[in-house]
């Protein structure tokens, strides 16, 4: 029996050395085995695949056709060399029935020519085994299609100058110090006309199915790639990695055409990738004084562009700073928004969008929908709104009546509760919608804790829109009202019987938020909400915790605080956990549970 390495999952695969194909023990997956008899070969070839698992294409595909000059023959060398060509990678997505698995081919490279035409996929299908064969021909169909679609996607795009790769958020989703040199760096380099990359704002403008290609479409067409860092660990962690690492790629084929430059701050040279340093690239450090002019002059210099603000259009300019003053508004520095509103303003006058985020600023809203929550009054009494429903078009004057519109409901809501609680009405003042029948419900499993026999799990999405606390108040999770619900009503008349009677009372502990705000003592819940700690632990990303109520994509409650003492956390429509939910406020409510196995 041979061992090889599953080219799936990475897992150890033993089969007959003269078999073509395998089975993996571990992700179930039928694949195309190497048949290189001679040791030598053997380890180039295994050399080969860390490259190509590692996004180094062009330096798997050198190492494969070396042992191809050495006299192997095996098909299964021009398979790989295909693999690298088209940044073959293999991803692990989760079924519909929990704890499942399917494992699904992707590409991380976009080729202009069909793999139908391509001479190693002829060899392929000349001299593979039947079974083989099989494979071949089913993966290249793959390839084929995702190769179509992304071609679609990216047909029309524009090419861009520069693209700027860093870490936008650490583990706990604060924003990096990375980022907010990235946003320098953009609007420096956006206010001399060129055309430039910047996540956060690029990735707007795009839809969400077609980004993947897009981005690698964006990689393939920089002249320039800045890859900023402020540690190691930031320069290596998934995204900022993928994308140096097939820029450097391209690089190695193409040196005149591509340029990458390693920005870095607290840090010394020989912590930077290795890869950088065997390229002998020019860095940039940003310790240095002058150390944003240096860059933006190289960057020019290669581009071709002048270093000369002038050279970008007023409304180009606008568009900026609007960009960048949302982008100060969502990490929270209201007072470098104000100063790009302000310009924006001061050039032009009637411009709209800066007035509604001006009233954004007013507010301290991170997001525009945040509006809807934290005005204390109707909307019609600011300035900036009037300013706003002036001079915007239609479409911005119907979204700014929807927001007045939700506001007064809001703001009578409120009176009503107020009222309510006067007369001492018992029941939740604010209207419940929960789901229909307690069979619609899905749980999703997060977490299976074998040496206690028991599971936690949530609900797949919002089961219910109502608010943390009935008033608008400080409130811990022990004394708040949506706790009281989950652990009666919810629990004795919603939650279905055969679920009711594995649920395990738990004890949760509730710490204070990274704001310091207290977050009291520990309770006992049949039912619960998930920590912001959960959150993270349990869910592989942003997009992972995105959840709906009755069809729509819903901001969800977490059960510690928020960043103030009225709010709680939250996950938002983004998946992004943060800390600005009014407690008096309706989002929605994704029930956990700890069940007996």
């Amino acid at each position: 029996m041979a061992v090889y390495q599953c080219k799936i999952c990475g897992s150890k695969l033993e089969a007959a050395e003269s078999a073509a194909t395998g089975i993996c023990p571990n992700c179930d997956t039928e694949q195309t085995l190497p048949r290189i008899y001679a040791q030598t070969q053997s380890r180039r070839f295994e050399q080969a695949e860390q490259h190509r698992l590692d996004y180094g294409y062009s330096q798997a595909i050198a190492i494969y056709e070396r042992v191809l000059r050495s006299g192997e023959s095996d098909p299964e060398l021009h398979w790989r060399i295909l693999l690298s060509k088209y940044g073959v990678m293999y991803r692990k997505i989760e079924q519909d029935e929990p704890s499942t698995y399917k494992w699904v081919l992707t590409c991380n490279r976009l080729i202009s020519g069909s793999i139908y035409d391509d001479d190693h996929f002829r060899y392929c299908c000349d001299n593979a085994a039947s079974a083989a064969r099989e494979i071949y021909l089913a993966e290249a169909d793959e390839v084929e299609l995702i190769q179509e679609s992304a071609r679609t996607d990216t047909s029309e795009q524009e090419p861009f100058d520069v693209f700027i790769s860093f870490k936008r958020r650490d583990d706990k989703g604060v924003s990096t110090p990375d980022y907010l040199h990235a946003e320098k760096i953009f609007e420096a380099l956006t206010d001399t006309g060129l055309r430039v990359f910047f996540s956060p704002s690029t990735l707007e403008e795009w839809p969400g199915g077609s980004w993947k290609y897009r981005i690698d479409a964006a990689l393939a067409s920089a002249k320039v790639l800045i890859a900023i860092g402020t540690s190691s660990e930031n320069y290596n962690s998934f995204w900022v990695r993928y994308e140096w690492k097939n820029y450097l790629d391209m690089r190695r084929q193409d040196s005149a055409a591509k340029t990458l430059i390693p920005v870095f701050e607290g840090m010394r040279n020989s912590k930077l990738p290795g890869e950088f340093r065997e390229q002998d690239l020019q860095t940039v450090d940003m310790s240095n004084n002058g150390w944003l002019d240096k860059l933006i002059g190289r960057v020019c210099d290669i581009t071709g562009e002048k270093a000369n603000p002038a050279t970008a259009t007023p409304q180009s300019q606008s568009t900026t700073r609007i960009t960048h003053a949302r982008l100060f508004c969502e990490s929270g520095d209201f007072a470098s928004a104000k100063t790009r509103i302000d310009q924006v303003i001061d050039g032009d006058p009637g411009n709209a969008e800066a007035y509604l985020i001006n009233l954004m600023i007013e507010l301290e809203c991170s997001l525009e929908e945040d509006i809807v929550q934290k005005a204390p009054i109707e909307l019609s009494a600011y300035v900036n709104y009037k300013m706003a429903q002036q001079f915007g078009d239609t479409g911005l004057k119907t979204q700014l009546d929807v927001y007045d519109m939700r506001v007064k409901e809001r703001l009578a809501e409120e009176q009503r509760a107020k009222a309510n609680r006067v007369l001492r009405v018992e029941p939740l003042v604010a209207p419940i919608r929960p789901v229909d029948k307690p069979a619609d419900i899905e749980w999703r499993e997060l977490y299976v804790d074998k040496t206690q026999q028991r599971v936690l799990v949530i609900a797949r999405d919002c089961v219910a829109m109502m608010p943390y606390h009935e008033e608008m108040e400080y409130i811990t999770w022990e004394d708040c009202t949506l706790r009281s619900w989950l652990n009666g009503e919810f629990f004795n008349s919603i939650l279905p019987e055969a679920i009711k009677r594995r649920v395990i009372e738990v004890e949760n502990q509730n710490p204070d938020s990274r704001w310091s705000v207290t977050g009291g003592r520990p309770t006992w819940d049949k039912v619960f909400l998930l920590s912001t700690d959960e959150a993270h632990e349990y869910f592989a990303s942003d997009y992972d915790r995105i959840a709906t109520f009755h069809g729509s994509v819903a901001w969800w409650w977490l059960r510690l605080p928020g960043n103030d003492a009225n709010y709680a956390a939250t996950v938002d429509i983004d998946g992004y956990v943060g800390g600005d939910g009014n407690v008096a406020g309706q989002l929605g409510v994704r029930p956990a549970l700890w069940l007996s196995l």
